[in-house]
């Protein structure tokens, strides 16, 4: 019965597949051009520092000892006739950066000033147990012996390093800033060399300074290449640790009479989907990180397919066990084929995979797989883990260790940055929301109810996290939610296969073996992903806001550099360090670290605009979880305002005053 209503109902199935394929391509389409022009009109209608540079590339490699900044700033100036503010060359550090970095933390904390913010029992009165376990965390804590360098040291190591290939240069306007490129539309003279300039397409924020070390694009390719192999080691590792056990428990159990795992395997399968998800953000996260991209977009772009590949290979994996475990099933109840076949007799694939109770059977599986482990129970643990386990952790050890240099303890109780593997994590949701037209009807609105709630939940859950708990969310091109749109394209082809496969063998159609059918599935899927994202990348881009004018109210450099801590000159610490060791600036540029800005100083001889007053410093006593006598004291002091409260309300008869 299920079987022959399924194929009476077939037509009213596909029919509303391929008009939800139609609105899914169309729709996203749609919001590709609704993205472009949003960014447009809220770049438009926003000043900011990328609106005044330009992006000097094929410099040549210049010793340090030079004042190469003062040198093509004047160049440019001399070429295109518009005062420049000046120019920030970028410096191949990539190897002295850990040195470099902690120069840095040093001078930004010279001022900082002592604060009681360490309560640890002493060593002296310690258990055996307790002492072994405050050195193995000093052992974790601690970024190892400091080496002391001197001026000297530190100046001779500045003027040490060379020059990369890139560098910006800023305009006091974003007209001077776009005339000055449309005159160097054909390369500008330096030094017998000719270097390009285009207009910067990002902020200060998004570039990886210390990334940009001449390596080119056949070291990040050879990078990208050895980091792919890792995760495919770290993918095979997990597969042997975590998830051979229940995949050797699901293939020894007894399915006979119908027999279904119970709920343990439920949880443990929760449990390796989660821990299996967490691996690999960590793992691509790292591999991104090592690739050393020049700027952070590309290197959200790169996290966020080596995320969602790893992630693909996971639920590939998954859905594999859960198809077999379903087929094993109904093999143990001994169930049929329309035509009265034996399931366990059935060789072919395709056949087996239509039979409507091996459907119905993989339908609740997939149901089950989605809602919780993948739709909600990871992003439900992820706030107790990244906000609230690990900062209490981290605040505890740091409180008690009072060795830990000042930076050392900001780098342990800083926030995460947000990272966009979130793209990926609602990608593979949506992938499996689609999955679920390759299987009967029934489950179709549970399992789109069910991403409805988890993704409002990662909605607010996110929008907290952006407002509270994120130091600093910067993205200011297109290009990621470009790739997020591009990565969409999977999914409607997913609905794209759907509609071939479903339709295969319906009344008045076409009639494909497994091998064809399967075939023809597959460069389906490719062809839709190819067209698909050929739409986004020329038909979506003429849609777009015309050329944009100048407004009236447009601000200065000096205007936005004065509100802006980060600029192009702060955010480069080579930069700052040659403004002190090389040309002599009194004062020096200030380097620009989230938290500190309080302490940069203004020098607009040399593009630093930026003063803010002394900031109040928040006791770190106040992050502690409470103790039951602070709880008794709110409480108290919160009964005492109440009767403050009602007593304010009362005329001189004591009666209530009425409005």
């Amino acid at each position: 019965w299920g079987r022959s209503t399924q194929r009476r109902l077939m037509f009213v199935k596909e029919s509303f597949v391929i008009i939800v394929y139609i609105f899914s391509v169309v729709g996203s389409i749609i919001f590709g051009i609704q993205q472009l022009r949003f960014y447009q009109q809220l770049d438009e209608q926003n000043d900011t520092m990328k609106d005044y540079a330009v992006i000097i590339s094929d410099l040549p490699s210049l010793a340090g000892t030079e004042p190469v900044e003062q040198e093509l700033k004047e160049c440019l100036e001399t070429s295109t006739s518009q005062t420049v503010v000046g120019v920030s060359i970028c410096w191949a550090y990539r190897e002295q950066k850990d040195t470099i970095h902690v120069e840095m933390m040093k001078s930004l904390h010279k001022q900082q000033g002592q604060r009681v913010t360490h309560f640890q029992q002493p060593v002296e009165e310690m258990g055996p147990f307790r002492r072994r376990l405050f050195e193995i965390e000093k052992m974790i804590l601690s970024e190892g012996e400091e080496q002391e360098v001197s001026e000297a040291e530190l100046k001779e190591l500045v003027q040490s390093i060379r020059s990369s290939s890139m560098a910006f240069a800023v305009f006091d306007t974003e007209q001077a800033r776009d005339e000055a490129v449309q005159l160097l539309s054909n390369g500008l003279i330096f030094r017998d060399h000719t270097v390009r300039v285009k207009a910067a397409t990002l902020e200060p924020h998004g570039v990886h300074w210390n990334n940009i070390d001449g390596t080119g694009f056949n070291g990040k390719l050879w990078r990208l290449a050895k980091g792919f192999v890792y995760i495919v080691l770290c993918l095979f590792l997990w597969m042997l640790i975590f998830y051979t056990p229940y995949a050797w428990a699901i293939l020894k159990f007894n399915y006979e009479g119908g027999r279904q795992p119970g709920v343990i395997y439920t949880l443990i399968f929760s449990v390796i989907v989660c821990v299996g998800n967490l691996l690999m953000a960590e793992i691509c996260g790292r591999v991104a990180d090592a690739i050393g991209f020049e700027f952070k977009d590309t290197r959200e772009n790169c996290y966020m397919v080596l995320y969602l590949t790893a992630i693909a290979l996971n639920v590939g994996l998954d859905l594999w066990t859960t198809y077999f475990m379903a087929t094993q099933i109904m093999v143990g109840m001994d169930f049929r084929t329309e035509d009265g076949i034996l399931l366990a007799d059935v060789d072919s694939f395709v056949q087996k995979f239509e039979s409507y109770a091996l459907q119905r059977s993989m339908g609740q599986q997939l149901i089950e797989y989605a809602w919780p482990c993948t739709f909600i129970v990871p992003f439900l643990a992820e706030p107790c883990a990244v906000i609230f386990l690990f900062s209490r952790i981290f605040m505890l050890l740091v409180g008690s260790h009072p060795e830990l240099k000042v930076w050392e303890c900001r780098n342990w109780l800083a926030a995460l940055d947000l990272e966009l593997g979130r793209y990926a994590d609602c990608l593979v949701n949506v992938y499996l929301a689609t999955m679920v037209f390759l299987f009967p009807g029934g489950y179709t609105q549970w399992i789109f109810f069910y991403l409805a709630v988890s993704h409002i939940y990662i909605y607010v859950y996110d929008h907290y996290r952006v407002l509270r708990v994120v130091p600093r969310a910067t993205f200011s091109s297109m290009n990621i939610d470009f790739c997020a749109q591009a990565l969409l394209a999977p999914a409607c082809g997913i609905l794209l296969v759907a509609i071939i496969f479903k339709g295969n063998c319906m009344a008045g159609s076409y009639c494909l073996d497994a091998a064809p059918l399967l075939s023809t599935c597959f460069f389906a899927f490719l062809a839709h992903c190819a067209i698909h994202i050929f739409l986004l990348s020329c038909l979506v881009p003429l849609f777009g806001l015309r050329e944009k004018g100048y407004r009236k109210d447009a601000k200065k450099y000096s205007e936005v550099a004065a509100s802006e801590p980060c600029s192009w000159f702060s955010a480069n610490p080579i930069h700052c360090l040659r403004s002190k060791f090389v040309f002599n600036h009194s004062p020096p540029c200030s380097y620009f670290m989230a938290g500190l800005e309080s302490k940069m100083e203004v020098n607009e001889s040399i593009g630093c605009f930026f003063k803010e007053n002394a900031a109040v410093v928040e006791d770190a006593r106040s992050y502690y979880m409470p103790k039951w006598r602070d709880v008794n004291t709110f409480l108290r002091k919160s009964t005492g305002l109440l009767s403050e409260a009602d007593e304010s309300t009362m005329g001189d008869t004591g009666a209530t005053q009425s409005g």
